[in-house]
């Protein structure tokens, strides 16, 4: 194996593990608790990475923020939630680093796959 004395040391940005970024937890109201809860279960795609919440208000203006600092190439973008989020953040996955790494949820083997996109 051959090194290249002049490369430069990988950040750790660039050798962390993927993340799975969530443009927005869906919640509905829960009576017993008197909150607002998680409507689905999102543990299937902990399996992909740690769980980053982008918009906890849902608003766009953080969930750009948050992705701007958050987000790398690497990581996982659960499509769950408000569309126009998941939109977004693919829309910003795509300007930063050329492509989207997905996570959409199968049905039928309930369980999620992953798809790569380019726009």
């Amino acid at each position: 194996m051959t090194t290249d004395a002049f490369a430069p040391e990988p950040t750790p940005a660039q050798t962390r593990e993927a993340r799975v970024l969530i443009p927005q937890v869906p919640t509905r109201f829960d009576k017993v608790a008197g909150r607002r809860v998680p409507s689905v279960d999102l543990n299937p795609a902990a399996r992909y990475g740690e769980f980053t919440e982008l918009s906890v208000d849902g608003g766009i203006e953080e969930l750009r923020s948050r992705f701007a600092v958050e987000a790398r190439a690497n990581d996982y973008i659960l499509c769950v939630g408000d569309v126009v989020m998941v939109a977004a953040a693919i829309s910003y996955a795509c300007d930063a680093f050329g492509k989207a790494r997905l996570l959409r949820w199968d049905k039928n083997r309930k369980t999620y796959d992953t798809m790569e996109v380019e726009l």
